[in-house]
């Protein structure tokens, strides 16, 4: 039911069996993020930009001392990256939707981590949808759906799965399209 590796579900149950929470208290980026079904033929771009953001687990303040002492003292046998959030923070104001850029192609799912993800979302996801490398070239942070990556000087494509290969996606909590694969 989840798109996230085995490996980190498993963490988090003995993480919320140790400290006494519910893996809702705890979920992972990539749960509660997915790509807008407008935007399908971007969701591979969307993984490559995202992948280790997706894969980070969100700890409220409430929970931060206990996550981080049981996390602490026990061998997780896996990386694990959790990120505290803080319990009040400074709304950012939306910018209007253009359809060109990446954060316009992702869904975040309302709750209390919504504002937290907006916030996280409109720095790490701020990449133009760039058609052709051409118009990759000319701006400053793009991503192709064939996975190239732009962020100014720096240039990355991780071609160790294609980008198209859903097997390997961990945003969404809908896995239908991971198993078919």
């Amino acid at each position: 039911r989840s798109n996230l590796p085995r490996t980190h579900l498993e963490v988090r149950d003995r993480l919320c069996d140790g400290v006494g929470l519910a893996p809702g208290d705890v979920p992972f980026v990539g749960e509660l993020l997915a790509v807008r079904p407008e935007h399908a033929d971007w969701e591979g771009a969307a993984e490559r930009v995202l992948r280790g953001f997706a894969l980070s687990l969100l700890v409220p303040q409430e929970h931060y001392a206990a996550v981080s002492e049981w996390v602490n003292a026990h061998r997780l046998g896996a990386r694990l990256v959790y990120l505290r959030v803080p319990e009040r923070r400074v709304r950012s104001i939306p910018t209007p939707r253009s359809g060109r850029r990446l954060i316009d192609a992702i869904e975040v799912e309302p709750g209390s981590f919504a504002d937290h993800l907006a916030a996280e979302l409109a720095s790490r996801a701020d990449h133009v949808l760039a058609a052709s490398v051409d118009e990759l070239r000319r701006e400053e942070r793009a991503v192709t759906r064939e996975g190239l990556v732009r962020d100014r000087d720096r240039h990355e494509k991780d071609d160790r799965r294609s980008a198209s290969d859903p097997r390997a996606w961990v945003l969404g909590r809908v896995s239908e399209q991971k198993i078919a694969a």
